[in-house]
Protein backbone atom coordinates (compact mmCIF):
# COMPACT_ATOMS: atom_id res chain seq x y z
CA UNK A 1 0.00 0.00 0.00
CA UNK A 2 1.22 3.42 -1.11
CA UNK A 3 1.61 5.94 1.88
CA UNK A 4 0.29 9.17 0.13
CA UNK A 5 1.40 11.53 2.83
CA UNK A 6 5.39 10.33 2.82
CA UNK A 7 4.71 10.52 -0.86
CA UNK A 8 3.63 14.36 -0.44
CA UNK A 9 6.30 15.09 1.54
CA UNK A 10 9.00 14.05 -0.60
CA UNK A 11 7.35 15.93 -3.57
CA UNK A 12 6.95 19.09 -1.26
CA UNK A 13 10.90 18.79 -0.07
CA UNK A 14 11.57 18.94 -4.23
CA UNK A 15 9.49 22.08 -3.76
CA UNK A 16 11.41 23.36 -1.56
CA UNK A 17 14.87 22.65 -2.86
CA UNK A 18 14.37 24.04 -5.99
CA UNK A 19 12.74 27.16 -4.84
CA UNK A 20 16.23 27.77 -2.97
CA UNK A 21 18.68 26.15 -5.71
CA UNK A 22 20.52 28.56 -8.56
CA UNK A 23 23.40 28.37 -10.58
CA UNK A 24 25.87 30.92 -9.98
CA UNK A 25 28.30 31.86 -12.44
CA UNK A 26 28.99 35.36 -13.89
CA UNK A 27 28.72 35.34 -17.57
CA UNK A 28 29.31 38.95 -19.83
CA UNK A 29 28.81 39.30 -23.42
CA UNK A 30 30.46 42.47 -24.85
CA UNK A 31 28.92 43.98 -28.51
CA UNK A 32 28.51 46.71 -30.55
CA UNK A 33 26.16 48.49 -32.90
CA UNK A 34 25.54 52.12 -34.46
CA UNK A 35 22.03 52.34 -34.98
CA UNK A 36 19.66 50.31 -32.97
CA UNK A 37 20.43 46.81 -30.68
CA UNK A 38 17.62 44.49 -29.31
CA UNK A 39 17.94 42.18 -26.05
CA UNK A 40 15.96 40.15 -24.86
CA UNK A 41 16.31 39.01 -20.88
CA UNK A 42 15.04 35.77 -19.52
CA UNK A 43 13.03 35.66 -15.69
CA UNK A 44 15.63 32.88 -14.69
CA UNK A 45 18.83 35.33 -14.78
CA UNK A 46 20.18 36.64 -11.42
CA UNK A 47 20.89 40.82 -11.26
CA UNK A 48 21.21 41.53 -14.91
CA UNK A 49 22.61 44.52 -16.32
CA UNK A 50 23.54 46.27 -19.22
CA UNK A 51 26.64 48.67 -19.85
CA UNK A 52 26.45 51.72 -22.42
CA UNK A 53 29.64 53.60 -23.52
CA UNK A 54 30.84 55.44 -26.46
CA UNK A 55 33.93 57.52 -27.89
CA UNK A 56 31.61 60.40 -28.32
CA UNK A 57 28.25 62.20 -26.72
CA UNK A 58 25.62 59.89 -27.31
CA UNK A 59 22.28 60.04 -26.03
CA UNK A 60 20.07 56.72 -26.35
CA UNK A 61 16.38 55.82 -26.16
CA UNK A 62 16.01 52.17 -23.98
CA UNK A 63 12.38 50.75 -24.41
CA UNK A 64 10.97 48.10 -22.27
CA UNK A 65 7.36 47.15 -22.14
CA UNK A 66 6.53 50.15 -24.23
CA UNK A 67 8.22 52.85 -21.80
CA UNK A 68 11.00 54.73 -23.25
CA UNK A 69 13.69 56.33 -21.42
CA UNK A 70 16.45 58.64 -22.80
CA UNK A 71 20.03 58.03 -20.95
CA UNK A 72 23.49 60.20 -21.95
CA UNK A 73 26.52 58.07 -22.01
CA UNK A 74 28.16 56.36 -20.50
CA UNK A 75 25.37 54.39 -18.52
CA UNK A 76 24.63 51.29 -16.54
CA UNK A 77 21.59 49.95 -16.21
CA UNK A 78 19.88 47.35 -13.86
CA UNK A 79 17.22 45.34 -16.12
CA UNK A 80 14.02 43.50 -15.24
CA UNK A 81 12.70 40.37 -17.56
CA UNK A 82 11.95 41.02 -21.25
CA UNK A 83 12.69 42.68 -24.42
CA UNK A 84 14.59 45.63 -23.90
CA UNK A 85 14.87 47.80 -27.67
CA UNK A 86 18.08 50.50 -27.22
CA UNK A 87 18.10 53.24 -30.00
CA UNK A 88 20.48 55.90 -30.89
CA UNK A 89 19.14 58.93 -30.69
CA UNK A 90 21.58 61.65 -31.07
CA UNK A 91 25.37 61.92 -31.75
CA UNK A 92 28.32 64.42 -31.77
CA UNK A 93 30.65 63.01 -34.17
CA UNK A 94 33.81 64.67 -35.09
CA UNK A 95 34.68 65.55 -38.29
CA UNK A 96 38.21 64.80 -39.68
CA UNK A 97 40.27 66.23 -42.47
CA UNK A 98 41.73 63.20 -44.82
CA UNK A 99 43.99 63.56 -47.83
CA UNK A 100 43.09 62.37 -50.78
CA UNK A 101 45.24 61.95 -53.62
CA UNK A 102 43.49 60.43 -57.12
CA UNK A 103 44.88 59.12 -60.26
CA UNK A 104 46.62 61.95 -61.47
CA UNK A 105 48.56 62.83 -58.44
CA UNK A 106 46.23 65.32 -57.49
CA UNK A 107 45.89 66.10 -53.79
CA UNK A 108 43.40 67.48 -51.89
CA UNK A 109 41.25 67.14 -48.30
CA UNK A 110 38.16 66.43 -47.40
CA UNK A 111 36.08 66.38 -44.45
CA UNK A 112 34.54 62.64 -42.87
CA UNK A 113 32.38 62.20 -40.61
CA UNK A 114 33.87 59.86 -38.00
CA UNK A 115 31.71 56.60 -37.56
CA UNK A 116 30.05 56.82 -33.88
CA UNK A 117 29.99 52.84 -32.24
CA UNK A 118 28.06 52.44 -28.59
CA UNK A 119 29.62 49.22 -27.26
CA UNK A 120 27.62 47.48 -24.50
CA UNK A 121 28.57 44.74 -22.06
CA UNK A 122 25.38 42.48 -20.93
CA UNK A 123 25.72 40.67 -17.70
CA UNK A 124 24.29 38.32 -14.88
CA UNK A 125 25.00 36.71 -11.77
CA UNK A 126 23.70 33.40 -12.45
CA UNK A 127 20.36 31.21 -13.07
CA UNK A 128 17.75 30.47 -11.11
CA UNK A 129 16.46 26.53 -11.46
CA UNK A 130 12.49 27.78 -11.77
CA UNK A 131 10.76 31.08 -12.44
CA UNK A 132 9.15 33.17 -9.21
CA UNK A 133 11.31 31.04 -6.57
CA UNK A 134 9.13 32.04 -3.91
CA UNK A 135 5.77 30.86 -5.27
CA UNK A 136 7.68 27.36 -5.03
CA UNK A 137 8.93 27.88 -1.37
CA UNK A 138 5.44 28.57 -0.47
CA UNK A 139 3.54 25.86 -2.25
CA UNK A 140 6.19 23.26 -0.73
CA UNK A 141 5.87 24.61 2.70
CA UNK A 142 1.94 24.60 1.74
CA UNK A 143 2.51 20.83 0.53
CA UNK A 144 4.91 19.49 3.29
CA UNK A 145 1.95 20.87 5.81
CA UNK A 146 -0.54 18.55 3.99
CA UNK A 147 1.77 15.46 3.77
CA UNK A 148 2.26 15.83 7.24
CA UNK A 149 -1.30 15.84 8.35
CA UNK A 150 -2.22 13.27 5.85
CA UNK A 151 0.98 11.05 7.66
CA UNK A 152 -0.41 12.69 11.07
CA UNK A 153 -3.73 11.14 10.59
CA UNK A 154 -2.89 7.96 9.25
CA UNK A 155 -0.98 7.39 12.51
CA UNK A 156 -3.54 7.66 15.10
CA UNK A 157 -5.70 5.19 13.80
Amino acid sequence: MIRWGFLIIAIAISMIALSTASVERSYSESFTFTNIYSLNVNPLEIRPTLELNSNASVVVNVTHEGITRSYKLPVSLNLSPGNYTVLVVSRNASRVLVNVTNDCKQTRQILVNESVNVEGIFSFNGVNLVTLPNYWLFGGILVLVVGSVIELKRALK
